[in-house]
């Protein structure tokens, strides 16, 4: 274990507010770390802040970053902060633009930022502005922020940097911290460079990138575009490279990174399941009538639209049931409800919302079985892990990492990508047969406890960062 150490962490988000389970995993480990006699300090980034705000969560040093993309289309936030000075949205962006072109006077500069906001209002009014990319070099050249990363980063003086998901490791390769840099990668965006990082296009996996998912662009739109995903994988993935050392937290993701770094600079470290106390404390009985749970924020990758094609079947082979959404993600809820009313079902269907950690595993354990229908290839996902250590089955398709922790029909069920009849089926099998789904639990939690444990995680994140320093 490492020991001794002073470990400067930069993470794109940080509990308690966090998004996912990849800042939840980060947290879980960083506590073990700090318990080791290291000293941890994490620098988050925050749209919502115009200075730097110290603070600390459960024991980790937290340093809160004002962040604000150079990319005016982008800057809700300060659109927000300035409303007081602009009675228009479109003057502020109109003014915040022409700041944007002429950030310097580089004459080549000017025209490629002209290039890309002329592709950004081509996109808009076509009404494809879902297919604009993310802009690398226009989130992660923020000068402010790298400032005050490079001021924390001095006073602190760390021996080792950790840069954790995707925009803190572009941010952390314009800095020459003078200590080794280890960068890990929780998602899909150094593979598949589209902005939904999807891997999907209209049901099907893509094995490669080669820009297809602009196919359905106008001709003048999809030059851009393509040349502008091709920069963004250029610069990216570059990026990647200069870190001393690669994480990654699945062997899917393993695949995904052997094609950019050499295998030797890279290192697993799994997720860790963790919070076993908030499980085992949630003396809550199983739900009558049966549950079935869906956990993650409420989008197109997660799949919850899909509900809809389940309730007719379910109704025939239950006489019962209630399916609970847990996460927020208002869109995709708006048009579920809308769904909903039109099938005669909506009271089968409750929309919890974001839940605390101590609310979502009182969630897990009154669940009857828990549903990941993704459309995406997830590179890892942390539901089956919470599931396990409640003793909850898993049905979820077999695809990404999601599949490295579920041992089809000993923890859980995997139905192939695609086959919503074979998962509505498989969800159905579990509620119809209690004891199958009761030793799917029990086996699931021995699975999630031998292969997920705090303890292999951390020695492998500890044993990643030992090799470099």
């Amino acid at each position: 274990m490492i020991s001794g150490k002073r470990i400067l962490v930069i993470t794109d988000r940080y509990p308690p507010f966090a998004e996912g389970g990849a800042e939840i995993s980060l947290h879980i480990l960083l506590k073990q770390i700090v318990d080791a006699n290291n000293q941890v300090a994490v620098i988050t980034l925050n749209e919502q802040l115009g200075k730097v705000e110290k603070t600390n969560y459960q024991g980790v040093e937290v340093f809160k970053v004002p962040y604000s993309s150079r990319w005016p289309t982008v800057r809700s936030n300060s659109i927000k902060r300035r409303r007081n000075f602009f009675a228009s949205r479109h003057v502020y962006l109109l003014m915040d633009g022409a700041k944007y072109i002429f950030s310097d006077f580089n004459y080549a500069s000017i025209l490629k930022r002209l290039r890309k906001l002329r592709l950004a209002l081509s996109l808009k009014r076509s009404r494809k502005i879902g297919f604009l990319p993310i802009m690398d070099e226009e989130i992660s050249d923020v000068k402010e922020t790298l400032v005050n990363i490079k001021k924390i980063a001095s006073s602190f003086n760390p021996q080792l940097v950790h840069a954790d998901n995707f925009r803190s490791i572009l941010l952390a390769s314009r800095i020459d911290f003078g200590v080794p840099v280890v960068a890990q990668v929780r998602d899909n965006r150094f593979y598949c460079i589209d902005r939904s990082q999807s891997m999907n296009i209209d049901g099907r996996i893509c094995n490669t990138c080669n820009f297809e998912c602009a196919q359905s662009l106008s001709d003048s739109c999809r030059k851009l575009v393509k040349r502008q995903l091709f920069e963004d994988k250029k610069f990216r993935q570059a990026a990647l490279r200069k870190a001393d050392k690669v994480i990654v937290t699945s062997r899917f993701l393993q695949q995904q990174v052997a094609e950019i770094v050499p295998a030797d600079k890279m290192c697993l470290v799994p997720n860790p399941a963790g919070e076993y106390d908030l499980a085992e404390r949630q003396v809550v009985y199983q739900a009558s009538p049966p549950e079935i749970l869906i956990v993650g924020m409420l989008n197109a990758n997660k799949g919850q639209l899909e509900i809809i094609k389940w309730l007719e079947k379910l109704g025939a082979e239950l006489s019962d049931f209630k399916i609970t959404l847990a996460g927020r993600g208002d869109n995709v809820e708006k048009s579920l409800r809308r769904s909903l009313a039109m099938t005669g079902h909506a009271d089968r269907v409750a929309f919890t919302g974001y839940l605390s950690r101590e609310e979502l595993y009182r969630a897990y354990a009154r669940a009857t079985v828990v549903a990941c229908p993704n459309k995406w290839p997830e590179p890892f996902g942390r539901v089956p892990l919470e599931a396990g250590i409640s003793k909850k089955p898993v049905v979820a398709y077999a695809v990404g990492g999601i599949v490295e922790s579920i041992a089809h029909g000993q923890t859980g069920l995997l139905v192939p990508p695609g086959d919503t009849e074979g998962f509505i089926d498989a969800i159905i099998k579990i509620i119809k047969n209690p004891h199958f789904a009761e030793n799917l639990g029990i086996r699931a939690r021995e699975n999630i406890l031998q292969k997920y444990s705090q303890e292999i995680s951390v020695k492998c994140l500890s044993d990643c960062w030992e090799s470099v320093s």
